[in-house]
Protein backbone atom coordinates (compact mmCIF):
# COMPACT_ATOMS: atom_id res chain seq x y z
CA UNK A 1 0.00 0.00 0.00
CA UNK A 2 2.97 2.67 0.77
CA UNK A 3 4.72 1.44 -2.66
CA UNK A 4 0.98 2.15 -4.33
CA UNK A 5 0.74 6.22 -2.61
CA UNK A 6 4.35 6.79 -3.12
CA UNK A 7 4.34 5.27 -6.83
CA UNK A 8 1.24 7.77 -7.81
CA UNK A 9 3.22 10.89 -5.40
CA UNK A 10 5.67 10.22 -8.21
CA UNK A 11 3.43 10.07 -10.87
CA UNK A 12 1.74 12.97 -10.10
CA UNK A 13 5.39 14.93 -9.43
CA UNK A 14 6.31 14.04 -12.73
CA UNK A 15 3.16 15.37 -14.21
CA UNK A 16 3.68 18.44 -12.70
CA UNK A 17 6.58 18.79 -13.88
CA UNK A 18 5.62 18.47 -17.20
CA UNK A 19 2.91 20.72 -17.03
CA UNK A 20 5.30 23.34 -15.61
CA UNK A 21 7.74 22.98 -18.34
CA UNK A 22 5.24 22.86 -21.31
CA UNK A 23 3.59 25.68 -20.41
CA UNK A 24 6.57 27.66 -19.74
CA UNK A 25 8.07 26.83 -23.66
CA UNK A 26 4.76 26.89 -24.98
CA UNK A 27 1.95 29.38 -25.94
CA UNK A 28 -0.87 27.80 -26.94
CA UNK A 29 -2.39 29.51 -30.07
CA UNK A 30 -5.68 29.95 -31.26
CA UNK A 31 -7.79 27.55 -33.26
CA UNK A 32 -10.80 26.98 -35.68
CA UNK A 33 -12.20 26.04 -32.11
CA UNK A 34 -11.12 28.71 -29.91
CA UNK A 35 -10.72 31.67 -32.46
CA UNK A 36 -10.17 34.70 -30.53
CA UNK A 37 -7.52 35.17 -27.97
CA UNK A 38 -5.43 38.29 -26.29
CA UNK A 39 -1.93 38.20 -24.68
CA UNK A 40 -0.10 40.50 -22.42
CA UNK A 41 3.64 40.57 -21.99
CA UNK A 42 2.89 42.31 -19.15
CA UNK A 43 0.71 39.67 -17.65
CA UNK A 44 3.50 36.86 -17.56
CA UNK A 45 3.60 35.76 -21.22
CA UNK A 46 6.19 36.02 -23.44
CA UNK A 47 5.60 37.61 -26.65
CA UNK A 48 8.78 36.52 -28.23
CA UNK A 49 7.54 33.08 -27.30
CA UNK A 50 4.18 33.55 -29.27
CA UNK A 51 5.61 34.94 -32.15
CA UNK A 52 8.50 32.56 -32.83
CA UNK A 53 5.78 29.89 -32.35
CA UNK A 54 3.32 31.49 -34.80
CA UNK A 55 5.92 32.17 -37.29
CA UNK A 56 7.16 28.40 -37.03
CA UNK A 57 4.01 27.13 -37.55
CA UNK A 58 3.45 28.74 -41.06
CA UNK A 59 2.92 25.96 -43.75
CA UNK A 60 2.47 28.86 -47.12
CA UNK A 61 2.80 32.13 -46.11
CA UNK A 62 3.78 35.18 -43.90
CA UNK A 63 2.25 38.83 -44.71
CA UNK A 64 3.67 41.16 -42.50
CA UNK A 65 3.01 45.04 -41.99
CA UNK A 66 5.29 46.86 -39.68
CA UNK A 67 6.37 50.16 -38.20
CA UNK A 68 9.50 48.63 -37.02
CA UNK A 69 11.12 45.08 -37.30
CA UNK A 70 14.81 45.07 -35.51
CA UNK A 71 14.83 41.84 -33.52
CA UNK A 72 17.35 40.08 -34.57
CA UNK A 73 16.01 36.56 -33.70
CA UNK A 74 12.52 36.84 -35.40
CA UNK A 75 14.67 38.45 -38.61
CA UNK A 76 16.64 35.08 -38.34
CA UNK A 77 13.67 33.20 -38.42
CA UNK A 78 11.90 35.02 -41.19
CA UNK A 79 15.07 34.01 -43.46
CA UNK A 80 15.28 30.44 -42.38
CA UNK A 81 11.26 30.16 -43.20
CA UNK A 82 11.71 31.81 -46.46
CA UNK A 83 14.73 29.30 -47.59
CA UNK A 84 12.54 26.41 -46.27
CA UNK A 85 10.00 27.64 -49.27
CA UNK A 86 7.61 30.08 -47.04
CA UNK A 87 6.01 32.94 -49.22
CA UNK A 88 7.13 36.25 -47.00
CA UNK A 89 6.29 39.57 -47.91
CA UNK A 90 6.91 42.43 -45.42
CA UNK A 91 5.28 46.32 -45.88
CA UNK A 92 7.50 48.35 -43.38
CA UNK A 93 8.33 52.09 -42.48
CA UNK A 94 11.75 51.93 -43.91
CA UNK A 95 12.90 54.96 -41.73
CA UNK A 96 12.42 52.84 -38.17
CA UNK A 97 13.83 49.85 -39.71
CA UNK A 98 17.16 50.25 -40.18
CA UNK A 99 18.90 48.61 -43.20
CA UNK A 100 16.09 46.12 -43.13
CA UNK A 101 16.69 45.02 -46.96
CA UNK A 102 20.34 44.00 -45.81
CA UNK A 103 19.67 41.67 -43.00
CA UNK A 104 16.60 39.70 -44.91
CA UNK A 105 16.74 37.24 -47.57
CA UNK A 106 16.17 38.46 -51.03
CA UNK A 107 13.51 35.43 -50.94
CA UNK A 108 11.71 37.78 -48.51
CA UNK A 109 9.68 40.27 -51.24
CA UNK A 110 9.97 43.92 -49.45
CA UNK A 111 7.79 46.93 -49.65
CA UNK A 112 8.48 50.31 -48.56
CA UNK A 113 6.00 52.23 -47.09
CA UNK A 114 3.22 54.86 -49.45
CA UNK A 115 2.85 58.01 -49.20
CA UNK A 116 1.66 58.70 -45.55
CA UNK A 117 2.83 60.24 -42.16
CA UNK A 118 4.03 57.11 -40.86
CA UNK A 119 3.07 53.38 -41.36
CA UNK A 120 1.94 52.17 -38.07
CA UNK A 121 0.78 48.87 -38.45
CA UNK A 122 1.62 45.80 -36.37
CA UNK A 123 0.31 43.46 -38.34
CA UNK A 124 0.85 39.63 -38.87
CA UNK A 125 -1.12 36.99 -41.00
CA UNK A 126 0.08 33.54 -41.47
CA UNK A 127 -1.08 30.87 -43.88
CA UNK A 128 -4.00 33.05 -45.12
CA UNK A 129 -5.75 31.88 -41.74
CA UNK A 130 -4.69 33.71 -38.04
CA UNK A 131 -3.61 36.97 -37.93
CA UNK A 132 -1.34 38.65 -35.11
CA UNK A 133 -2.73 42.43 -34.27
CA UNK A 134 -2.03 44.97 -31.70
CA UNK A 135 0.37 47.36 -30.51
CA UNK A 136 3.69 45.63 -30.49
CA UNK A 137 6.60 46.35 -32.79
CA UNK A 138 8.99 43.93 -33.84
CA UNK A 139 11.60 45.20 -31.66
CA UNK A 140 12.94 43.58 -28.97
CA UNK A 141 11.87 46.24 -26.43
CA UNK A 142 8.36 46.54 -27.96
CA UNK A 143 8.29 42.40 -27.14
CA UNK A 144 10.00 42.50 -24.10
CA UNK A 145 9.43 46.03 -21.91
CA UNK A 146 7.02 48.35 -23.20
CA UNK A 147 3.05 47.51 -22.25
CA UNK A 148 1.67 45.96 -25.22
CA UNK A 149 -1.29 43.61 -25.99
CA UNK A 150 -1.35 40.98 -28.92
CA UNK A 151 -4.68 39.93 -30.46
CA UNK A 152 -4.74 36.49 -32.14
CA UNK A 153 -7.80 35.92 -34.47
CA UNK A 154 -8.32 32.14 -36.43
CA UNK A 155 -10.45 33.89 -38.92
CA UNK A 156 -9.42 32.89 -42.79
CA UNK A 157 -12.06 35.99 -44.49
CA UNK A 158 -10.46 38.37 -42.42
CA UNK A 159 -6.61 37.30 -42.43
CA UNK A 160 -7.42 37.70 -46.41
CA UNK A 161 -8.72 40.80 -46.08
CA UNK A 162 -5.65 42.38 -44.07
CA UNK A 163 -3.39 40.61 -46.63
CA UNK A 164 -5.22 42.06 -49.77
CA UNK A 165 -5.83 46.06 -48.15
CA UNK A 166 -3.19 46.72 -45.47
CA UNK A 167 -0.97 48.18 -47.81
CA UNK A 168 -4.00 49.95 -49.43
CA UNK A 169 -7.70 49.20 -50.47
CA UNK A 170 -10.91 48.93 -49.09
CA UNK A 171 -11.14 50.97 -45.41
CA UNK A 172 -13.62 49.02 -43.21
CA UNK A 173 -15.13 45.58 -43.25
CA UNK A 174 -17.40 43.67 -40.79
CA UNK A 175 -16.47 39.62 -39.91
CA UNK A 176 -18.70 37.20 -37.54
CA UNK A 177 -17.25 34.86 -36.05
CA UNK A 178 -19.82 32.17 -34.47
CA UNK A 179 -21.37 35.00 -32.87
CA UNK A 180 -18.85 37.38 -32.19
CA UNK A 181 -18.81 40.32 -34.56
CA UNK A 182 -15.40 42.42 -35.64
CA UNK A 183 -15.73 45.77 -37.39
CA UNK A 184 -12.19 46.60 -38.82
CA UNK A 185 -10.91 49.82 -40.21
CA UNK A 186 -7.74 50.60 -41.82
CA UNK A 187 -6.83 54.46 -41.73
CA UNK A 188 -5.79 57.08 -43.24
CA UNK A 189 -9.21 57.93 -43.39
CA UNK A 190 -10.09 61.07 -45.05
CA UNK A 191 -14.39 59.99 -44.74
CA UNK A 192 -13.32 59.51 -40.33
CA UNK A 193 -15.30 56.67 -40.44
CA UNK A 194 -12.73 55.04 -37.91
CA UNK A 195 -13.17 57.73 -35.56
CA UNK A 196 -17.22 58.28 -35.82
CA UNK A 197 -17.66 54.23 -35.10
CA UNK A 198 -15.37 54.78 -32.16
CA UNK A 199 -16.66 58.31 -30.87
CA UNK A 200 -20.23 56.15 -31.35
CA UNK A 201 -19.38 52.90 -28.90
CA UNK A 202 -18.51 56.15 -26.22
CA UNK A 203 -21.81 58.09 -26.53
CA UNK A 204 -23.40 54.82 -26.13
CA UNK A 205 -21.45 53.90 -22.68
CA UNK A 206 -23.84 53.33 -20.25
CA UNK A 207 -21.82 52.21 -17.21
CA UNK A 208 -18.09 52.28 -17.74
CA UNK A 209 -15.08 53.38 -20.04
CA UNK A 210 -11.45 51.79 -19.21
CA UNK A 211 -8.58 52.39 -21.52
CA UNK A 212 -4.89 52.15 -21.47
CA UNK A 213 -3.11 54.17 -23.89
CA UNK A 214 0.28 55.39 -25.18
CA UNK A 215 -1.84 58.98 -26.58
CA UNK A 216 -5.00 60.53 -25.33
CA UNK A 217 -5.23 63.94 -27.27
CA UNK A 218 -7.65 63.83 -30.04
CA UNK A 219 -10.04 66.52 -28.77
CA UNK A 220 -13.21 64.89 -30.46
CA UNK A 221 -12.04 61.79 -28.28
CA UNK A 222 -11.35 63.49 -25.14
CA UNK A 223 -14.94 65.90 -25.33
CA UNK A 224 -16.79 62.24 -25.91
CA UNK A 225 -15.06 60.31 -22.38
CA UNK A 226 -15.70 63.67 -20.66
CA UNK A 227 -19.54 63.82 -21.73
CA UNK A 228 -19.91 60.05 -20.84
CA UNK A 229 -18.35 60.70 -17.19
CA UNK A 230 -20.70 63.63 -16.98
CA UNK A 231 -23.79 61.53 -17.42
CA UNK A 232 -22.86 59.31 -14.78
CA UNK A 233 -20.44 56.70 -16.23
CA UNK A 234 -17.19 55.39 -14.46
CA UNK A 235 -13.82 56.40 -16.51
CA UNK A 236 -10.22 55.77 -15.96
CA UNK A 237 -7.76 55.52 -18.08
CA UNK A 238 -4.03 54.29 -17.60
CA UNK A 239 -1.38 56.61 -19.86
CA UNK A 240 1.55 57.17 -20.67
CA UNK A 241 3.75 59.73 -18.97
CA UNK A 242 4.65 61.50 -21.83
CA UNK A 243 2.58 62.31 -25.02
CA UNK A 244 0.91 65.60 -23.47
CA UNK A 245 -0.87 63.01 -21.45
CA UNK A 246 0.01 65.26 -17.96
CA UNK A 247 -2.50 67.46 -18.75
CA UNK A 248 -5.38 65.46 -18.90
CA UNK A 249 -7.69 66.23 -15.65
CA UNK A 250 -10.93 65.76 -17.28
CA UNK A 251 -11.32 62.62 -16.24
CA UNK A 252 -9.33 59.93 -13.75
CA UNK A 253 -5.70 58.68 -14.92
CA UNK A 254 -2.91 57.18 -14.01
CA UNK A 255 0.71 57.88 -15.51
CA UNK A 256 2.77 55.41 -16.27
CA UNK A 257 6.09 55.01 -14.39
CA UNK A 258 9.86 54.08 -14.80
CA UNK A 259 11.34 53.56 -18.15
CA UNK A 260 8.64 51.19 -20.18
CA UNK A 261 6.28 52.71 -22.61
CA UNK A 262 2.97 52.60 -21.72
CA UNK A 263 2.37 51.75 -25.70
CA UNK A 264 -1.38 50.31 -25.89
CA UNK A 265 -3.83 51.44 -27.80
CA UNK A 266 -6.83 49.63 -25.94
CA UNK A 267 -10.37 50.45 -24.33
CA UNK A 268 -13.33 48.54 -23.00
CA UNK A 269 -17.03 49.99 -22.76
CA UNK A 270 -19.50 48.63 -20.36
CA UNK A 271 -17.65 45.28 -19.89
CA UNK A 272 -18.73 44.22 -23.16
CA UNK A 273 -17.33 46.56 -26.00
CA UNK A 274 -13.43 45.95 -26.72
CA UNK A 275 -11.61 48.57 -28.95
CA UNK A 276 -7.77 48.25 -30.11
CA UNK A 277 -5.21 48.48 -32.98
CA UNK A 278 -2.25 50.29 -33.49
CA UNK A 279 -3.72 53.74 -33.71
CA UNK A 280 -2.91 56.49 -30.92
CA UNK A 281 -6.06 58.18 -29.89
CA UNK A 282 -4.60 61.49 -31.96
CA UNK A 283 -5.50 63.33 -34.84
CA UNK A 284 -2.27 61.89 -36.74
CA UNK A 285 -3.14 58.38 -35.18
CA UNK A 286 -7.07 58.71 -36.68
CA UNK A 287 -6.67 60.95 -39.81
CA UNK A 288 -2.84 60.88 -41.49
CA UNK A 289 -1.07 57.92 -40.39
CA UNK A 290 -0.98 54.19 -41.81
CA UNK A 291 -2.61 52.29 -39.28
CA UNK A 292 -5.78 49.95 -38.28
CA UNK A 293 -8.45 49.71 -35.81
CA UNK A 294 -10.36 47.26 -34.49
CA UNK A 295 -14.47 46.90 -32.35
CA UNK A 296 -15.09 43.92 -30.70
CA UNK A 297 -18.41 42.87 -29.97
CA UNK A 298 -20.76 39.84 -28.55
CA UNK A 299 -17.52 38.66 -26.94
CA UNK A 300 -18.20 35.51 -24.25
CA UNK A 301 -17.59 36.94 -20.45
CA UNK A 302 -14.81 34.96 -20.20
CA UNK A 303 -12.95 36.64 -23.84
CA UNK A 304 -13.60 40.24 -22.26
CA UNK A 305 -12.26 39.54 -19.17
CA UNK A 306 -9.23 38.26 -20.48
CA UNK A 307 -8.52 41.23 -22.54
CA UNK A 308 -9.23 43.44 -19.16
CA UNK A 309 -6.93 41.26 -17.40
CA UNK A 310 -4.52 41.92 -20.20
CA UNK A 311 -4.71 45.47 -20.80
CA UNK A 312 -4.75 46.56 -16.84
CA UNK A 313 -1.77 44.14 -15.93
CA UNK A 314 1.50 46.16 -14.53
Amino acid sequence: MKKYKLALICLSSILSLIYIVYHGTHIELVSSHSPIKFYSNKNRQDFKMLLIEAISKAQKSIDIAIFSLTDSQIIDLLNTKAKSGISISIYYDHKHSSNLEKKLSPLISLTKKRKCRLMHHKIIVIDDELSLLGSTNLTSSSIHYHSNILAAIYHPPLAIWLKENFQEGEKNAHFEIEGRFIDLYLMPDKKAIALNSLLKQIDNANQSIKGSLFSLTHPKIISAISAAKNRGCEVFFSLDKGQGNRDRNEFPIALSKGYELMHQKNCVIDDQVVMMGSSNWSKSGFKTNQEFFIILTHLSKNEVKNFTTCMLSK
